[in-house]
């Protein structure tokens, strides 16, 4: 019985959904991407994955799903989008030190998208990719401008 639960275990990571491994590259004008998210948004589920690039701009993508977060996506067809964030600073000196105090006035400081916006949404990425349950699933993904 014990080899039954962990053989079905093993099948069914993510809260009862079998995913599969994952990933790829994200480029920009032919550069890695560090620090971007991706995020596949099943077009037939309603799951959606997620992952975060790395110096060489490699991501691997988990699933969120009935409470537990697993590597690896479900089969199917997923519409994508990529953003990286980053909050405007100032370098040293006195100068700086005067702006960062003027904007902590202002308030907290708002993230900024710094890849071009068309990618942040599903609707104008023009990003579909398909998991598939056989193969290879290493997606790149060459943004533009």
């Amino acid at each position: 019985m014990c080899a039954l639960l962990i053989t079905v275990l093993g099948c069914t990571r993510g809260g009862g959904i079998k995913l599969y491994p994952a990933g790829g590259v994200v480029t920009y004008r032919n550069q890695p991407v560090e620090g971007a998210v991706v995020t596949f948004q099943s077009e037939e589920a309603k799951v959606t994955a997620t992952g975060r690039t790395d110096a060489q701009g490699r991501f691997e993508l988990s699933t969120f799903y009935g409470g537990k977060s697993a590597k690896g996506a479900p089969a199917g067809k997923y519409k994508v989008t990529v953003t990286k964030e980053e909050v405007s600073g100032g370098g040293g000196g006195d100068a700086s030190m005067e702006a960062a105090l003027k904007q902590a006035s202002a308030g907290p400081a708002t993230p900024k998208n710094v890849l071009p916006p068309k990618y942040a949404n599903v609707a104008t990425s023009n990003l579909a990719f398909t998991v598939e349950s056989s193969g290879k699933n290493d997606f790149q993904i060459q943004l533009s401008d």
